[in-house]
């Protein structure tokens, strides 16, 4: 509700995230590839959307991390596996 309502910023729920990942990453480890700045770009432009009144979804603003199994435009998909991490061939 703090999110959807604008109580609680998108780039502020990224940057929250953001420490907490450069806090724990070393020990967990969960991440291949991580686009800090394309969130904080995207979060900028959802709060904007938000705030000039533009429908909202119910995951508007919140950041969602993939496993890399699943292909996704311009990142790669290593299935965890460095064989992988440059692409399959």
């Amino acid at each position: 509700d703090d999110l959807r309502s604008g109580r609680t910023r998108a780039v502020d729920l990224v940057e929250h995230c953001a420490r907490a990942i450069e806090r724990l990453e070393p020990t967990l480890h969960a991440w291949t590839t991580l686009d800090l700045d394309a969130a904080r770009a995207q979060a900028r432009r959802l709060d904007h959307a938000r705030d000039t009144g533009l429908p909202t979804g119910p995951l508007h603003g919140l950041p969602l991390g993939f496993k890399d199994i699943a292909d996704a435009a311009g990142f790669p998909t290593s299935a965890g596996a460095t064989r992988w991490a440059n692409g399959p061939c």
